[in-house]
């Protein structure tokens, strides 16, 4: 409230011009505030982290998820993704890359165990750059990218570059109305963009990808059949 008053007073607009749309995520903002002051420690100091991971009820209160023991990780980076903040980390013994949204943990802990150099840790090694990688992983979501097909509509490029980036290539068109493009993505990510855009978006290939998405939607058939 303070902020928009000193916008208003700075730019001279009416404070009803602005209307505060309440965040989907049930977490208080300060305890999620909290959480980023300690894992920036963390990373600061080169420390690893326990904490435990949870999950929302119907009640909108956070329960812990079915692992139930405390999770030890090596933190390395803060990221924001579609208005969630993520830790970009190593859950050891692995050598893998993990996301672990920030409002979902509780009881955070630095401990004294040095982490595991970002250099030692393959997945780590292999992305070179940190934006790179996200943008193949759009919506912070798991698996090894590849490389799809995608046939698009000329008029939701927006949603295209909001996932993608840059990290879009060979554009063709293929008439007026839709263009083919390669992108670098997981194959989860190139799914739930067929299914949330699919008058849109269609996926050309790989083929095993195409015949997946086919397999789902027989699925969902059958069952809003029922």
């Amino acid at each position: 409230v303070r902020l928009l008053e000193k916008l208003a007073e700075l730019y001279r607009f009416d404070r009803g011009e602005f209307v505060t749309v309440r965040s989907f995520t049930y977490a208080d903002s300060t305890s999620v505030n909290d959480n980023i002051a300690v894992i920036r420690d963390a990373i600061r100091h080169e420390r690893q982290i326990t904490f435990k991971f949870n999950g929302y009820d119907r009640n909108g209160r956070l329960i812990p998820s079915p692992r139930g023991k405390p999770y030890t990780v090596n933190p390395y980076e803060i990221a924001i993704c579609a208005g969630n903040t993520y830790l970009i980390a190593n859950t050891p013994p692995y050598d893998n890359v993990s996301f672990y949204r920030i409002d979902l943990m509780t009881d955070i802990t630095v401990t004294d165990t040095v982490r595991r150099a970002r250099n030692t840790i393959k997945e780590f090694r292999d992305i070179g750059d940190m934006r790179e990688f996200l943008a193949r992983h759009s919506g912070m979501t798991y698996g090894e990218p590849i490389t799809v097909t995608l046939k698009v509509d000329t008029d939701r490029y927006t949603l295209i570059h909001d996932l993608f980036g840059d990290n879009i290539r060979n554009v063709k068109a293929i008439d007026e109305r839709y263009d083919s493009i390669d992108v670098m993505t997981t194959e989860k990510s190139a799914l739930d963009l067929a299914f949330t855009a699919s008058d849109a978006v269609e996926i050309l290939s790989p083929e095993s990808l195409r015949r997946k998405f086919a397999e789902k939607l027989t699925e969902l058939t059958e069952i809003y059949k029922k």
